[in-house]
């Protein structure tokens, strides 16, 4: 679900890193750290699927861009926009880390989103933001703690 926790001011990028995802102001970063952002989740703005968030790995062959069929992507926007869904969805990479995403949720402080675990907030505090699919159908991949910046 394409949302967002703060604004981002210009040249900056939300970027992953573990379990933390901050701003960063990549105009006139290294180009050692350019090659280490990949994107991560992407929304469609018209006819162009745009990355909107970017993971950070220090290996920059593990940060190389996903290929996504082009089938699949024309599909998919044709779908979300005969339900009225394009500004709503977009598609996002399985998280590469071990943790369960039933057993986090993303929090936001300030300008910092983090994971962190969901055994203190009631379930009604929480929104699922995220999901993967696989034989069996639908599973949360992503949950949020509401915020008043949830767009």
């Amino acid at each position: 679900m394409n949302h967002r926790h703060f604004g981002l001011e210009p040249g900056e990028r939300l970027v992953e890193y573990g379990t933390i995802q901050t701003p960063w102001q990549l105009r006139n970063a290294a180009n050692e750290v350019k090659s280490c952002i990949a994107p991560k989740t992407w929304a469609f703005h018209g006819e162009t699927l745009m990355p909107t968030e970017f993971k950070f790995s220090p290996d920059s062959e593990a940060a190389q861009s996903i290929e996504v069929p082009i089938d699949f992507l024309g599909e998919l926007r044709g779908y979300l926009e005969a339900h009225g869904l394009t500004n709503l969805l977009g598609i996002s990479t399985y998280p590469d880390n071990e943790i369960d995403p039933r057993t986090v949720f993303e929090l936001t402080v300030g300008r910092v989103s983090m994971i962190v675990p969901n055994n203190r907030f009631p379930d009604e505090t929480v929104v699922h933001v995220g999901w993967f699919f696989d034989e069996s159908g639908a599973k949360v991949a992503r949950d949020c703690l509401k915020c008043s910046w949830h767009t």
